[in-house]
């Protein structure tokens, strides 16, 4: 009888952890995000598994939440398969979060033509502006991929073209290669400009700035006057530029 009653005893809380486990990793039946969150934030790091599923389920409530990005990618880690399904539960109107979550999958393989398409079509505006008005116009402006040619013979391994991909938020990727190779090698850096507007010291002329808010540096700087982008890459040459041509938006 005594052995019984410790069964149940013991028993019983097994029970309710498992119970509380299988409800923590079925997500599908919450709808209320507020709800959902203080679930997710409830269960213990070690689980990535239960963590990762968690902040997928907030993402397809709330796509636009940069935190739920972040914690999804630290808890899913390379995981492309489950990143893609994340992304493609995104309504086709939310333009900006899709082209967020391909410039995401785009990071893990810069070579997918699918990730390519889909992010051309959602992160590059329907009507790119021609002109600058204010730094509230840049992340519209500077959105899509831009292609950076460094043909510096200091480099061991030859020349390098860097790809820099910009969202309208300002959140960038860059790619880097060499110039000889045909795929896309590796993302080089991620992260997001600070938009700022400032003057050449040698002219006065006026410019606008996107700068990597951890890097400092290189940045992005359009001509306010005839809105031309150059790459600065904070070195002085003596007898050269310190800025070069960007291209143009692919």
């Amino acid at each position: 009888m005594l052995a019984k009653q410790l069964t149940s005893i013991f028993l019983i809380p097994v029970l309710v952890l498992c119970n509380n486990r299988a409800l923590a990793e079925d997500f599908s039946k919450y709808d209320n995000e507020a709800v959902l969150f203080k679930v997710v934030r409830g269960i213990p790091a070690a689980d990535r598994s239960a963590n990762a599923n968690g902040y997928a389920r907030l993402l397809a409530l709330n796509p636009d939440n940069e935190f739920y990005w972040s914690r999804f990618e630290r808890y899913s880690g390379a995981d492309e398969s489950a990143l893609f399904n994340v992304v493609r539960g995104i309504p086709a109107s939310n333009r900006s979060a899709n082209a967020n979550g391909y410039a995401r999958l785009l990071a893990l393989d810069p070579n997918n033509d699918l990730y390519k398409a889909k992010l051309e079509r959602y992160a590059v505006p329907k009507s790119r502006p021609r002109s600058l008005n204010s730094v509230s116009d840049l992340g519209s402006f500077l959105a899509g991929s831009w292609c950076i040619f460094d043909d510096d013979p200091t480099y061991v391994s030859g020349p390098y073209v860097e790809k820099l991909v910009v969202l309208a938020d300002g959140s960038y990727t860059l790619f880097s290669k060499r110039a000889s190779a045909l795929g896309w090698e590796s993302t080089r850096e991620k992260g997001k400009f600070a938009f700022g507007e400032g003057r050449y010291s040698e002219s006065g002329e006026k410019y606008f700035s996107a700068t990597p808010e951890y890097y400092g540096s290189p940045k992005l700087l359009v001509d306010a006057e005839d809105f031309s982008v150059s790459w600065h890459r904070g070195v002085r040459v003596v007898g050269a530029s310190d800025r070069d041509g960007c291209g143009k938006f692919e």
